[in-house]
């Protein structure tokens, strides 16, 4: 199975298969929600330069913080889901010393 067919598109009458999701339906998928945020973060970095400049050393800082949160959990936690899905398995990685890890 390629890693395109575990994504769970969109399907509708009007519009047929989709990644894009229109904003009346329901969203369930959480690898889709992660790539949709993605997005709109790379949409605000591209074509909102004054803002992503604010974001980065201005007054709106606190969202940089945030975003470098929810960034660093997204590194972490998608590529899991992403081989869960593929795989169909149970997916258990632990770094050694960690709390997780074997004593």
């Amino acid at each position: 199975m390629t890693w395109c067919l575990a994504l769970l598109a969109f399907r509708d009458l009007d519009t047929g298969a989709s990644l894009i999701v229109p904003f009346w339906a329901q969203i369930r998928d959480p690898i889709i929600i992660h790539l949709m945020t993605l997005y709109a973060l790379s949409i605000v970095v591209r074509y909102l330069p004054l803002l992503w400049h604010e974001i980065e050393d201005g007054g709106l800082d606190h969202i940089r913080a945030l975003i470098e949160h929810y960034i660093s959990v997204f590194d972490n936690v998608l590529p899991k889901l992403a081989i869960e899905r593929i795989t169909g398995r149970r997916l258990i990685a632990v770094m050694p010393g960690s709390l997780e890890g074997p004593a």
